[in-house]
């Protein structure tokens, strides 16, 4: 008897620790992650007027959900600093110069009205295969951060440190290694 169409080619099941993260402007991020999630996608349904009822059609917008990604933070809290001053950066909470800072210091721009601004990064989430080999990746385009928790201390116990930075972006592709 022969092998049934219907089987996939890959029968192995997608492990949850087997992924890396990585972001071009956040190195030391990038080494400290610890958990990160695959962005939803959706779209709103165009509805179609219907003597009995509406028919729902293709819709005409997608929305990505946000990224999140948890990271240890490191003794020096240089990974929690460099989403902070990012996020300060953009924002330039105190002076307009926190944002010529950002500007000039990092190398990801985009032109706004013949003007360059340098806000965004690229970043890539990478799941491996069961031995460690890149299998499917996310491509995130024009990422940039728009949250960052605190960082709590305690006398309690001395477990890590954890941070959870969000991150919205323009879309993400999807490349796979056949």
């Amino acid at each position: 008897m022969g092998m049934s169409t219907n089987q996939p080619k890959n029968l192995n099941e997608l492990a949850q620790n087997k992924f890396k993260l990585v972001f071009k402007r956040l190195p030391n991020v990038t080494y400290f992650g610890q958990e990160v999630n695959i962005p939803g996608v959706s779209m709103t349904p165009i509805e179609s007027p219907s003597p009995i009822n509406n028919l729902p059609l293709g819709g005409n917008k997608v929305r990505y959900e946000e990224l999140q990604i948890n990271f240890i933070v490191d003794e020096d809290l240089r990974n929690y600093l460099e989403i902070h001053d990012w996020i300060v950066g953009i924002g330039a909470p105190q002076t307009p110069q926190q944002f010529q800072e950002l500007i000039k210091t990092n190398p990801y721009n985009i032109r706004m009205n013949d003007r360059e601004y340098n806000i965004f990064s690229d970043a890539s989430l990478i799941i491996v295969t069961n031995v460690m080999q890149p299998n499917v990746t996310f491509n995130f385009k024009n990422i940039f951060p728009i949250s960052l928790s605190s960082i709590p201390f305690t006398t309690k116990d001395a477990s890590t440190q954890v941070a959870t930075a969000t991150f919205v972006y323009e879309s993400f592709s999807v490349e796979t290694k056949d």
